[in-house]
């Protein structure tokens, strides 16, 4: 029991660290980001952390595609995340 508690707590860090991060905000505002993001199937593979099926979605094959997100990933610094 406690230990889905500490994994939850570690994840809330994760996530804190990284929304105080401009250039993850930036990314994350990126209306193609956010429509991928708001679709409920794709949220239910984030959550369940099957990348292949993250992979896989039909959504994310045009995000990976698109210059100015691969450019807006690049910039990001993977030490801050």
């Amino acid at each position: 029991m406690f230990g889905n508690l500490k994994g939850l707590a570690d994840q809330l860090k994760i996530a804190q660290r990284m929304m105080k991060d401009e250039k993850f905000r930036a990314l994350m505002m990126n209306p193609k980001v956010r429509e991928l993001v708001a679709d409920p199937e794709f949220r239910d593979i984030m959550q369940s952390r099957d990348f292949s099926k993250m992979l896989a979605h039909p959504k994310f094959t045009p995000i990976l595609k698109d210059p100015e997100i691969l450019a807006a990933l690049s910039r990001l610094n993977p030490n801050t995340l």
